[in-house]
């Protein structure tokens, strides 16, 4: 891979097109199509990552506004999601495959569902933070989720480092394709 050949991360910060409000999925389409693919994931890993912050208007507001108390103990609940979120984050990404391709769309369209499918695995702690919260009325359930969810985006962020590693498991299957290139030359795949 070229370093030069990536963009980097300033083009998927300019112009805010990646920021969630009001609505953080508003404008994925166009995120989509008018930019270069990696800039597009990076603009969408955005996204995502701020739908997780998004989340704690809802909880805070439920938080501050409940008077109920719920009749499920959140302890139990929370190191729940936190161990079965770290599982969930070690464990299902190693069962996606390594990355391979012969060709620069066979390549582009593996390395995409490899770095969605990390972010779609990343979300789902918080989404189980987020029913534990509203079952537990205890924003702790919440942010036991979040945090696990916070690193699994962390890890499933499209950064150069994680694009060497698939460019060297890309070479290691004996593909001469260039990653970035791939990822830069196109948008996204359906």
């Amino acid at each position: 891979m070229t370093s030069s050949s990536d963009p980097g991360w300033r083009p998927a910060l300019r112009g805010g097109a990646w920021i969630p409000v009001p609505f953080p999925l508003v404008g994925a389409r166009r995120v989509i199509y008018s930019a270069d693919g990696l800039t597009a994931i990076r603009q969408l890993w955005l996204k995502f990552l701020g739908v997780l912050v998004m989340i704690w208007i809802p909880v805070l507001v439920f938080s501050v506004t409940s008077g109920s108390e719920a009749s499920i103990d959140a302890r139990p609940v929370a190191v729940g999601i936190l161990i079965g979120g770290a599982v969930l984050q070690l464990v299902v990404p190693t069962l996606f495959g390594r990355m391979q391709g012969e060709t620069e769309d066979e390549v582009r369209g593996r390395a995409q569902r490899l770095l969605f499918l990390r972010i779609l695995v990343a979300e789902v702690p918080a989404l189980a933070g987020f029913l534990g919260f509203m079952a537990t009325a205890n924003p702790a359930v919440y942010l036991a989720g979040w945090l696990v969810a916070m690193a699994g985006m962390i890890g499933a962020a499209p950064t150069r480092r994680k694009l060497e590693r698939l460019q060297l498991q890309l070479s290691e299957s004996g593909s001469s394709v260039d990653l970035v290139t791939a990822l830069v030359n196109s948008g996204i795949s359906r």
